[in-house]
Parts: structure tokens; C-alpha cells; sequence
């Protein structure tokens, strides 16, 4: 579809005069936690259709109910976690341009920092719009804001500059209609939306806007689920329980009164958040299951390894994952201890110049001690028997 044409069916699709003209700048953010820091000063009567608070400058998450919303983010990101203030890597103004330049200003920047596209606007103005680029690990942030435009990823586009990434756009502010191949999706302020930059789309915002697109690489999907394609955009309400966590995730918790910040340790939940939207993580519970046994496996031998430890590797709260785990009729602890166990049990029955006591110690047991209780538990026998017992052991009961 092209440019002009998506421009008039947003006329017939929203029943408004769209496209009106800006009335007012908007600020610059050098951080997100500036950005952040914004958007926490809510304002008590201004309220988004979508249940967001809002104010002048920013915008609230986690819904409407303010105090609903801190509980949420305590019960769901495991309390006050430590967030680190993420500094703007990139940055563009249009004002810094004439409107006449605008469109071709915004177009090579983006064509370098996000993803080729076309860009067109009907207002007076020109295009006014800034935006901010960050990055956590592998992925790519970008807050960006504007009066009314459309951005287009053609066909053309698509072939000859491709883009291997998953986008997830949640959308703080102003409403837009989301075109692809196979129909129109409307997305409402506190929505996300998730789509494939190897397909077509054109995304109208017949208001001001404001948006947090997040750019996972289409290997970080891979590598993680072993699928990465979606064949069509799929829109996610404010109100469903995966796109709070999203927000939660990218705002973090409030604490002692200090603006939300991002997370850093979090990137790798935002990733399994967006696959769970695009249906690319069927089952997130087995999937954290099987990551936390791999980082276990991989690291049973630091002796100083912890439950927490390893929530933390894989950017969740530890109870959070204790909840996947539970699913498996287990808890992160004790798949730790259930581990050092096995290991010592292999290490006694083949290797005999080491001492009970060093193979304790090596595999994370406090002491002798502490090794033969769980030996005597799980199997009936002291470490010495183990040692001396031909074959394979008879298991007897599980550890508590």
C-alpha cells in the first residue's frame, strides 16, 4: 500500500481529522532516566484511554491505578532491584533542520540506527519528531517522539536493505493504524506491537505520539526459543498480564520516592516477554527451566554458586524462576544441591587420591559432614560405601 493511500484510509479508518499540527515541543531526553524521571511526576486527573496516568511530560506504567501499579512492580521484579542509568548513545531533532529537509534528515538517520524506511507528513510543520537511541547487551532502545507522520518499510525497501530483527513497539502515547500484507491493526496508547522487519508495514499516527521500540536480533530469538520468524504483526492490549510484565520490566520498580530506571539485568527478560507475545515461546515456564539447568550444569563447580545467582544470569527474579522450577516439582536450590550431589557421587566412585573431605570441597559442600548427609539420604550409604560399591547406585529418596 502506498504512502498517500494509507494516509487517506487512516482518514476513513478513524473517523477524525488526523494529521493535525503539533502544538507544542516536546523536550529532549539525554537518558532514560531523565526520560524516566519524566514520566514518573503523573498527574492525579490526567488518564490515557488505555488506563496509563499521564501528565504533561510523561507518562505512567502498569495501568491506571498508581498504587496497584507499585505493588505489581515489588510483587513481579522481585522488590527494589539494582538499575543502572543508561546513557543516550545516539541522538536527532528535526528542528535542527529545515521542515523542506526533515523527512530526508529523519529517513538516513533511522536508515542507520534502526532500519530503513520512508517517512511523510501532512502537518504544516513538516515532521517534528526527536528521538534517542540506546542499547542493552544486544539489544537496541529507541524513545521517539512526534507530531502526526506515517513511516513505511517498503516491499523495495525490504529486499534491498533487509533488517534480521523482531521489533516490539509499545506505544506511550498518541493512537495509529499498523498496515501489512494481509489487513490493518489498530494500536491504542499502552498497546505493543510485534513484527518482523523482513515483512512490508506502514505504521499511521494520525496524533502526536510518543513510543519505546525495542530491537531484538533475530539470532537472540533464535538462539533462545530455536524460532524466530512471525508471519504476521500481532498487537498485545495494555491489559494483558505480558505486556505489564514488559513494562515492569522496562521501567523497573519504584523505590524511596527515585524515578524508575531500566534494568540491565533484565534485557534477557524483555526478550522472552516479546517472544511470549509473538507466540514464539509456547511454554516460558520449561524454557526457564531448561535455561537455569544449563547455567547450573556450566557452573556447578564455583562453590560460591547461588539460587540468586542464577536468577540473576538469567535476568528474572528468583521468584519468578523458583515458580518455573516448581513446575518441575523442584525449586533453584535445591536443583543446585541435586547437582553437587551427582558430581560428588561420580567423583568418589572414580577418583581415589582425593579424600572425601577435598571432594566436599570441591563441589560446593560446606564439610564432610554435610556431604554424607545428603549421600545417606539419597542413597543409604556413607561416602566411604559409595566409594567402595561396584555399579550403578540404587536410589532411595529424594533431597527436601
Amino acid at each position: 500500500m502506498g504512502l498517500r493511500s494509507c494516509q487517506n484510509s487512516v482518514l476513513g479508518c478513524s473517523g477524525m481529522s488526523v494529521f493535525r499540527s503539533r502544538s507544542s515541543a516536546r523536550p529532549e531526553w539525554d537518558s532514560i532516566s531523565e526520560l524516566h524521571h519524566s514520566l514518573a511526576r503523573l498527574s492525579d486527573t490526567g488518564r490515557t484511554s488505555c488506563g496509563f496516568e499521564t501528565s504533561e511530560t510523561g507518562l505512567g506504567c502498569c495501568g491506571g491505578d498508581r498504587k496497584r501499579a507499585v505493588g505489581w512492580r515489588r510483587s513481579h521484579c522481585g522488590g527494589v532491584m539494582p538499575a543502572s542509568q543508561l546513557t543516550a548513545v545516539r541522538s536527532i531533532r528535526t528542528d535542527d533542520v529545515a521542515p523542506t529537509d526533515r523527512l530526508e534528515y529523519w529517513e538516513h538517520y533511522n536508515a542507520e540506527a534502526l532500519v530503513g524506511l520512508r517517512c511523510g507528513t501532512y502537518s504544516v510543520e513538516g515532521l517534528v519528531a526527536q528521538e534517542s537511541n540506546f542499547e542493552i547487551d544486544d539489544l537496541k532502545l529507541a524513545h521517539i517522539d512526534g507530531n502526526p507522520h506515517i513511516i513505511e518499510r517498503t516491499p523495495d525497501l525490504v529486499r534491498n536493505h533487509p533488517k534480521e530483527s523482531i521489533f516490539a513497539t509499545l506505544l506511550m502515547e498518541g493512537s495509529g493504524f499498523f498496515y501489512h500484507p494481509e489487513g490493518c491493526l489498530p494500536v491504542h496508547a499502552g498497546d505493543v506491537i510485534v513484527y518482523d522487519t523482513l515483512h512490508p508495514y506502514l505504521f499511521a499516527f494520525g496524533s502526536d505520539m510518543r513510543q519505546l521500540l525495542i530491537d531484538v536480533p533475530r539470532q537472540t530469538m533464535q538462539q533462545q526459543f530455536g524460532r524466530s520468524d512471525i508471519d504476521r504483526p500481532i498487537v498485545s492490549s495494555a491489559q494483558s498480564a505480558t505486556v505489564q510484565a514488559l513494562t515492569g520490566a522496562l521501567f523497573g520498580p519504584e523505590g524511596g520516592g527515585s524515578a524508575p530506571r531500566i534494568e540491565i539485568e533484565k534485557s534477557s527478560a524483555l526478550v522472552e516477554f516479546i517472544a511470549t507475545m509473538a507466540g514464539l515461546a509456547n511454554d516460558l515456564g520449561a524454557i526457564r527451566q531448561q535455561q537455569a539447568l544449563s547455567f547450573i550444569a556450566a557452573n556447578i563447580s564455583n562453590p560460591e554458586l547461588s539460587a540468586a545467582d542464577v536468577a540473576s544470569a538469567l535476568g528474572v527474579t528468583l521468584r519468578h524462576l523458583n515458580r518455573s522450577m516448581a513446575q518441575a516439582g523442584t525449586s533453584v536450590s535445591r536443583t543446585i544441591r541435586e547437582e553437587r550431589l551427582d558430581r560428588a557421587i561420580l567423583a568418589l566412585q572414580t577418583t581415589v587420591n582425593k579424600s572425601i573431605s577435598d571432594i566436599a570441597a570441591e563441589w560446593g559442600f560446606s564439610s564432610h559432614a554435610q556431604l554424607s548427609t545428603l549421600v545417606r539420604r539419597h542413597y543409604d550409604l556413607t561416602p566411604s560405601e559409595v566409594r567402595d560399591h561396584p555399579g550403578p547406585l540404587r536410589f532411595v529418596r529424594e533431597s527436601r
